[in-house]
């Protein structure tokens, strides 16, 4: 779910539906006409919550305290690191990040209306947390680095940040993203 979730909010998505937040009755019908086995959804059909409940109400609360940010930039580019999952671009061609060591992410790049940069990193990697080495473009010139918090949606720096080397070590929970806003 955090990676279907963060897999859409970077490529500039402005909503998220969740299928099926409570059990259909049985016997309802699922796809071409089968008997749908439905099971394991957030709400059971008695009305008890499942263990997907909290886990629903976790994800939501982030994208929530992000939204308000997410709500006002416009995505102005996507990339990925190796290996290259088809049509997308990798990410040497971005204009902010020189490259990222390790793993498999995905950078979306954003702007506000005055010009203000921001970027999003998200782990492709579903199941396991990866530790990010990335380094910003020698012309990009970033003072300060600003994490917007997914506890409250405010501007936190970011205290890893070099940007003297104009690099960034981070860790980012299975299929999570993390949003930041650059300071120039």
């Amino acid at each position: 779910m955090r990676w279907q979730a963060y897999s859409a909010l970077v490529y500039g998505s402005r909503y998220l539906g969740w299928f099926l937040y409570d059990t259909p009755p049985a016997g309802d019908y699922g796809v071409a006409g089968a008997p749908g086995n439905w099971r394991d959804m957030v709400q059971e059909r008695d009305g008890s919550f499942t263990r997907r409940y909290a886990m629903f109400r976790r994800l939501n609360a982030e994208i929530l305290a992000i939204g308000d940010t997410l709500l006002r930039i416009e995505s102005t580019g996507v990339f990925h690191t190796s290996p290259l999952p088809g049509e997308t671009r990798d990410v040497a061609d971005s204009e902010l990040v020189q490259s990222i060591q390790d793993g498999q992410w995905i950078v979306g790049e954003f702007a506000d209306n005055s010009g203000r940069r921001f970027f999003m990193l998200v782990n492709r990697d579903f199941t396991h947390e990866q530790v990010a080495v990335m380094t910003f473009k020698e012309n990009r010139n970033i003072d300060r680095l600003f994490e917007i918090s997914k506890a409250d949606g405010k501007k936190v720096p970011v205290a890893d940040f070099d940007p003297e080397s104009r690099s960034l070590t981070l860790t980012v929970v299975a299929g999570g993203g993390r949003l930041f806003a650059l300071d120039s």
